[in-house]
Parts: C-alpha cells; structure tokens; sequence
C-alpha cells in the first residue's frame, strides 16, 4: 500500500492536457490505534498537478487503500503520473495514457489499466498511432499524408478538396499554403486555401454524405493561378496555430476560371488501403483508394465542409509548419 505518514506527505497526480479525468482514493487513519477510513473524489480538467491525497494530522499514519482514475472525455487523451511527496522529495510511482474512456486503478499492491470495451491495442500504440499523420518537424512543407504518388491534371473547377491532418502532442502553427501548377489557368484563375477543425474528433476518418464533417476555422484567401507555372504560395494572416492532439483539415479550391494544371497528389489503379474508403467497389483492387474528400459548387468565401464523395486525389495544397 502506499504510506502518508508525515504531516508533509501527500499523493499527487500530474496531467498532460485538458481532458476531463474523475479520480477517487479511499484511505484509512490510523491514530494510536485508533482507525478512521475516509476517502476523496476530485476531477481534473486542466494540465496541472493536483493532490488527490492530503497529508494526514500529526501522529497519524494514512494508508491509501485505492486509487482509480477514469479519463472521461470524449476525445482527448492525457498522461497521468502518480507522485508521491514527504514535503521536500517527489517520486514518481506510475505513469500511463490514458485514452478517451480508459482509467487505470491501484488496489493496496498494484496499478491495472482498464481499456474502453472497444480498446484492441495497448495504450501507447494507440496513442502513437496518430503521429502517422502528423507533421512533427518544424520549418519543414508538408503534403497530403495519404500520398500515393504524384500526379499531374486540372482539378474540377469550384471543387474543394480536403484531407485530415493531426497536430501532434505539442500541437503546430502553420505559416505558409502551397501548390504547384505546371501550366497556367486561364485569365482570373485562383487557388482558395483553408483550415478546418475535424467535428468527430474521436473519428476523425468518419464521414456521411451530405453532412457536416468540419468547422471552417481560418480562409487563407487566394493566390493567383493564371500566370507563369510554378509554385504559387499563400501567408495567412496571423499565423494558424492548431492545439495539441487535434485532428484538423487542409483544403484547397481552384476559383473563378478554367484551373491551371497542378501537380496533385493522386492514385490511379493504385492498391492501398485509405480510412476515408473507396469511391466504388473494390472489385480485386481495380478502383483507387480515396485520397481526400471533396465538396462541389464553392465559389466564394470558404464556410463548413459538407462532403460531396471521396475522390482519388486532392487539389495540390501543401502547407509549411512554422512552430
């Protein structure tokens, strides 16, 4: 069990992130003897560290019986580290992510995590998962992470093209849009740039035809793409910073006139497995897997995304992470 037997000893936990955590300990006093149970519940919602097992009185010894932690939020996941003080050294007992719905309990002699009903994978492979899709260094330009190979063609004119994006653990800000053309468009061409935040944050690769699957956080503006080829870029104003752990989307749309011919990334034929799915059936492998989603029929300003289908390229945006 775990011992406060000093009027400057407490039980402590630390937390990595605003996801909601409920905590409970149940602890029993021992006064000469003399035997009092008691116990604390305390709920966390910050990145803090925070006692959830006060000091005991003089001449009492405090026995923490149990400990559970449960991460309640929908989303977010956070670390968790149990430290233990006697007022001038703090040690570190256990630590562990815990993902949305997951907890972990200390029972007098040891710590067990307790997945979700649907967790297959350990903690820390689940959590590393994202960084797959995250662009973790900065000064770096980043493209659509579902990249197959690179194509050249005129994306659908007043189509908008969008593809998930993690921010990673520390989060990132992004300075620069890009795309490549490699023949004009015709008089008035542009490229429309924008930034959106995922609304199923825990499913970031769900989504219905004909319903809202992002909320429109920044419209870049627009860069003109109806003159000399090469590489066209756009600097938002202020800089984009995207919090930590947060799935959120890049698009672009080619405006007003015939679009210039870009370089885009694109699958055709190609065999690979996409978690935005197939634009049709598979049939062996004979379609392409989808590289991005797309919405029809937007001519102006940017505003929520509403997917149209899944398509087998994207409109050629990269973006630079600045921070």
């Amino acid at each position: 069990m775990i011992l406060l037997t000093g009027t400057s000893d407490a039980l402590r936990i630390t937390t990595s992130s605003a996801a909601t955590l409920d905590v409970h300990t149940s602890w029993v006093d021992n006064l000469s003897g003399s035997i009092t149970p008691g116990r604390t519940n305390t709920q966390i919602s910050t990145a803090t560290t925070t006692t959830v097992v006060s000091s005991p009185a003089a001449s009492t010894q405090r026995a923490v019986e149990s400990l559970t932690v449960r991460n309640t939020h929908a989303s977010l996941g956070s670390d968790v580290t149990v430290l233990h003080t006697d007022g001038t050294t703090v040690v570190s007992i256990y630590r562990i992510t815990l993902l949305p719905g997951e907890g972990v309990a200390y029972d007098k002699s040891s710590f067990a995590w307790a997945p979700t009903t649907t967790s297959t994978v350990s903690a820390l492979i689940a959590a590393a998962l994202p960084s797959m899709y995250s662009p973790a260094a900065v000064g770096q330009w980043y493209m659509n992470p579902l990249t197959v190979a690179i194509r050249t063609l005129a994306p659908t004119l007043n189509r908008l093209y969008l593809y998930p994006i993690f921010s990673g653990p520390s989060g990132c800000s992004i300075d620069r849009f890009d795309v490549t053309t490699t023949i004009a468009g015709t008089a008035t061409a542009v490229a429309r740039f924008g930034l959106w935040k995922i609304d199923n944050q825990a499913a970031p690769f769900t989504w219905v035809t004909g319903s809202q699957f992002a909320t429109l956080t920044f419209d870049a503006g627009v860069v003109a793409t109806d003159s000399v080829a090469g590489t066209k870029t756009v600097t938002p104003s202020p800089t984009q910073a995207v919090a930590a752990n947060t799935w959120f989307a890049v698009g672009v749309v080619h405006q007003v006139a015939a679009t210039a011919t870009c370089n885009v990334t694109g699958a055709s034929g190609s065999a690979r497995f996409s978690p935005l799915g197939n634009g049709s059936a598979i049939g062996g492998g004979s379609t392409s897997p989808g590289l991005s989603l797309y919405q029809d029929s937007v001519t102006g300003a940017l505003g929520a995304f509403t997917p149209n289908g899944v398509i087998n390229t994207d409109g050629g945006a990269g973006f630079r992470r600045s921070a």
